[in-house]
């Protein structure tokens, strides 16, 4: 509030214009925050960042020290008047808000007891089926949702603030993940010489050993000696079985 009908007044005389401009100065020095205040208690978006804060951390959503002032006032807007039901959206919105957009959001499922899933051990995200191959009808969907944010750290705070965000229905999972992506070209060219000498009759065949490289199936005679070189004479070994 600027007083505008005050300053916009004509003075008398010269007194008249002093005192005007004492009540002004004292005016803004001592009650201009206040008057605000009281003015915006309806409409607690259009206040000073303090008193939005404030009223977030009284109704339980805490917020980081470097959350930005636009923010703050998207987010309690949100809180206050378009989100009742509390969803997962506005946890997405809340979560955006604090971090930016490095998080997810999975709701879980489980395995069916029919399948001998037991609840709340055999659970996998909707991704996480899909990637081992197996069925999602023979999963049900929960009231569980996993959060994974990539921060060093997400403070107590922020996780109970989390927990008011969404539905009392929901059981929230909130962890802090790192991502890491790494691309590692690997060319490989190998030549190989079995040499064998037997003086036993016995043969005895091993199970093939999977790996990258595919190395079998091996014999193993006894009295038999293996040699085997993995390059071009750089490493030779020799297996006594």
């Amino acid at each position: 509030m600027e007083l505008k009908p005050l300053l916009r007044s004509a003075e008398y005389d010269a007194i008249e214009s002093e005192f005007k401009a004492l009540f002004v100065s004292l005016y803004r020095k001592n009650l201009a925050g206040d008057v605000i205040d009281a003015n915006t208690l309806g409409m607690p978006h259009l206040g000073p960042d303090a008193f939005i804060s404030r009223g977030l951390n009284n109704d339980g959503l805490a917020l980081l020290n470097d959350t930005t002032s636009d923010k703050t006032r998207m987010l309690f807007k949100a809180w206050r008047y378009l989100n009742p039901q509390r969803g997962t959206h506005f946890l997405k919105f809340y979560l955006r808000a604090l971090f930016g957009d490095v998080f997810t959001i999975d709701q879980m499922w489980c395995l069916k007891p029919e399948k001998d899933g037991v609840y709340p051990v055999d659970l996998m995200t909707e991704r996480e089926i899909e990637l081992a191959g197996l069925e999602l009808t023979d999963y049900f969907l929960t009231s569980r949702l996993r959060v994974d944010i990539e921060t060093e750290i997400v403070p107590q705070r922020i996780l109970t603030a989390a927990r008011t965000a969404v539905a009392a229905r929901f059981v929230l999972d909130l962890r802090a993940a790192r991502r890491a992506s790494l691309k590692i070209p690997i060319a490989c060219i190998a030549y190989g010489v079995n040499i064998g000498r037997i003086t036993g009759t016995a043969l005895y065949h091993q199970r093939r050993i999977e790996s990258y490289m595919t190395v079998g199936p091996g014999i193993k005679v006894r009295g038999t000696n293996l040699q085997f070189s993995s390059g071009e004479r750089l490493d030779m070994q020799t297996f006594t079985k």
